[in-house]
């Protein structure tokens, strides 16, 4: 019993010697994988970032909705009736300038007339004042017995 025990023992230590073996050669082989999937991490993540790169910060969303107002339509309707509505403001503004201006004329025409009556009134009553002024020379050089111009 004891030879058969002993050669048990030698068939399990040729057993645990391999699966010694075995689990080295696994051990060996985890640790290569280990560094290809850090491997492969690494270049996924560059691929991801270089993918990133080339997209920049553009995002193209797609939504499935109800077709909305015709944004181009409405700007131009809105367009045209500025348009219209300036054109009128700018054709009142007109409107209102030639009446100002006629207005301004008209009393610059008044005045005009009134500066030429009142240049006329100072131009007679210098004539006037002058007619007197030699009138009164003459009286004064009349009454004075010496023949001296008197002085007023």
């Amino acid at each position: 019993m004891r030879i058969t025990v002993e050669a048990d023992l030698q068939g399990l230590s040729k057993v645990f010697d391999d699966l010694t073996l075995q689990k080295t050669d696994l051990e060996i082989q985890i640790e290569e994988l280990n560094k290809d999937l850090a491997i492969l991490q690494k270049e996924h993540q560059e691929e991801v970032d270089a993918l990133r790169r080339q997209l920049g910060t553009n995002v193209n969303v797609e939504v499935d909705a109800a077709p909305g107002l015709n944004l181009g339509e409405i700007m131009n309707e809105m367009r045209q009736k500025y348009e219209v509505l300036a054109q009128k403001n700018l054709q009142e503004a007109k409107e209102q300038f030639e009446k100002q201006s006629a207005a301004l004329q008209q009393e610059v025409t008044v005045n005009t007339e009134e500066l030429k009556g009142a240049e006329l009134q100072v131009t007679e009553l210098r004539r006037t004042y002058q007619g007197l002024e030699i009138e009164l020379q003459s009286l004064l050089s009349m009454v004075s017995p010496s023949g001296l111009p008197c002085s007023v």
